[in-house]
């Protein structure tokens, strides 16, 4: 491809890139991480009464999961909050 043909080229514009919890309200997103964390205490509870070692073993990292993606939640909630102050 010579140098005239690659500047005759359309350029594509890629759309910005949004977060999946972007179409959420801010209180929402709040929500989310709630609701994560009552999923992780319930996997832990169920955890406890586990049956066999592999079903604790599920439950537990099915526990890390869920605080995971919580704090995860937190911390976009928190970036989120930090870049709509500054365009104030």
């Amino acid at each position: 491809m010579t140098q005239s043909t690659r500047s005759a080229l359309p350029t594509l514009q890629s759309p910005p890139v949004r977060s999946p919890l972007a179409f959420l309200g801010l209180q929402r997103q709040i929500n989310v991480a709630s609701r994560c964390r009552t999923q992780a205490e319930e996997c832990h509870r169920l955890m406890l009464v586990a049956q066999s070692g592999a079903e604790a073993t599920i439950l537990t990292s099915l526990t890390r999961s869920w605080t995971t993606i919580a704090n995860q939640t937190d911390r976009y909630v928190a970036i989120m909050k930090k870049e709509a102050a500054q365009k104030r």
